[in-house]
């Protein structure tokens, strides 16, 4: 089976997503973000992952992301949910032959009150990829989405649109059970 490559905006269902698709195919589930970090503050770049990022450029924090990336897809049969930002600029044409990059696009109201819920109810420390979720200047959050979306656009060989995550988790196609063979259906009788 091939690799998936979950891209999409922060907040978009990626990891959620990924997980049930994950463990229904029998695949390893990444987190890009999480992986990444994970090297990060292996190699001694701070304490926890808001240090590490004031210590490294953006150039450094996004030549981390690749090179985990690139490590992860090497492997067979997973599928890998990437950064909102992440999205945006990896070339994903070299692997186009042996994975699916799936966009999740979820309507732009669903969105923006996503954004607008976690903004009110997350009580985060900004750090360097999350920065949309503290934007509060609603046509800057607009204008992130329709840039972004253009460019998933350019890079998925899939589309899921969705106006809720009920009509996401819809998409997923659950693996039928398995048949019980005639002999596991009869009792034996002694």
């Amino acid at each position: 089976m091939r690799n998936k490559i979950l891209i999409g905006e922060t907040a978009s269902g990626k990891s959620t997503y990924g997980k049930k698709i994950a463990k229904i195919e029998g695949k390893t589930f990444y987190d890009l973000d999480i992986e990444t970090e994970k090297e990060i503050l292996k190699k001694g770049y701070g304490e926890t992952i808001n240090e590490a990022y004031k210590k490294l450029t953006k150039e450094e924090i996004s030549m981390m992301f690749e090179k985990t990336f690139e490590k992860l897809i090497e492997e067979e049969n997973v599928v890998i949910a990437t950064g909102g930002y992440f999205g945006t600029y990896y070339n994903f044409e070299k692997i186009k032959e042996k994975a699916d990059i799936i966009y999740l696009k979820p309507s732009k109201e669903l969105w923006l009150n996503i954004i607008k819920e976690l903004q009110t109810k997350l009580h985060l420390k900004e750090n360097q990829n999350r920065r949309i979720l503290f934007e509060k200047d609603k046509e800057k959050v607009e204008a992130q989405y329709d840039k972004r979306e253009k460019l998933y656009k350019e890079k998925a060989t899939k589309f899921i649109k969705y106006n809720s995550f009920d009509e996401l988790n819809n998409t997923i196609k659950k693996k039928p059970k398995k048949q019980k063979t005639k002999k596991e259906s009869l009792k034996i009788i002694n």
